[in-house]
């Protein structure tokens, strides 16, 4: 079986109010629920002013 690492870009639309962290937190658990991945996590966020 091969095993590779993958490095995603996700662009985001939310809520002011919402926290990036807490929102990355919740991407990688599902990730790692339904797909099975050995691990997921937050290596780093920006975030740009609203249009």
């Amino acid at each position: 079986m091969a095993r590779f690492d993958l490095f995603l870009k996700v662009e985001v639309d939310s809520e002011v109010q919402e926290d990036p962290q807490r929102f990355a937190e919740e991407l990688c658990r599902i990730l790692r629920r339904t797909y099975g991945v050995r691990g997921a996590e937050l290596s780093s966020y920006s975030e740009h002013p609203a249009d």
